[in-house]
């Protein structure tokens, strides 16, 4: 399993949500 690239992608999702 890729739990670093979930981890990553969430991440993503929660910075360009906060950048919004």
């Amino acid at each position: 399993m890729i739990k670093p690239f979930l981890s990553v992608l969430y991440y993503d999702l929660i910075l360009y949500h906060q950048l919004e």
